[in-house]
């Protein structure tokens, strides 16, 4: 079994408007995973992979641009990055497409409010996803803002098999 694992990320997130209503967002983390356990025989041994991981490209259009602001997003994971057969990979080396609706209000001086709703299809073995966000946020100083969010995920269709993919726990089959 696992003795120890650890997934260091650094992840270069971007938007780009393309007009005041559409913009190009990506993002790639760059990756340093590493894991030790107890092999064949009773030995101990370590496995380290590092470098980019899946690239999100996409775009984002906003619908509505009143007191409650509301976008559609679309969205293309890559996973030309990697080598998906690395010992430890970086990434589940599949193509997944997202859809998206974003709503947000501003409260004024008492921060903002957001809420998420999206369905990632996932081109191989895991099943799809329903993805979601509850966030809220304010300004304490010009400098200085808190965030507070749930981010979850549930499978859809998922039969109850939570196995890993090559040893990476980052990388299930299908979870909530």
């Amino acid at each position: 079994g696992f003795l120890e694992f650890e997934d260091l990320n650094l992840t270069y997130y971007g938007e780009y408007g393309l007009t005041d209503r559409l913009a190009l967002i990506g993002s790639v983390p760059f990756k340093r995973i590493s894991r030790r356990d107890i092999g064949i025989g009773g030995i101990e041994r370590e496995v380290e992979t590092t470098g980019l991981g899946d690239l999100d490209i996409g775009l984002r259009y906003k619908v509505i641009d009143g007191p409650v602001v509301v976008s559609v997003q679309g969205l293309f994971k890559a996973p030309y990055l990697y080598d998906e057969d690395e010992a430890l990979p970086l990434g589940n080396g599949q193509e997944d497409f997202e859809g998206r609706l974003l709503i947000g209000r501003s409260l004024g001086a008492a921060g903002y409010f957001a809420v998420e709703a999206g369905y990632r299809f996932r081109s191989d073995e895991p099943v799809d996803e329903f993805r979601y966000l509850v966030e809220y946020g304010v300004d304490l100083s010009r400098a200085v803002y808190l965030r507070a969010k749930l981010d979850g995920l549930a499978a859809v269709g998922d039969d109850g098999n939570v196995g890993i993919v090559n040893g990476n726990p980052t990388l299930p089959i299908g979870f909530d």
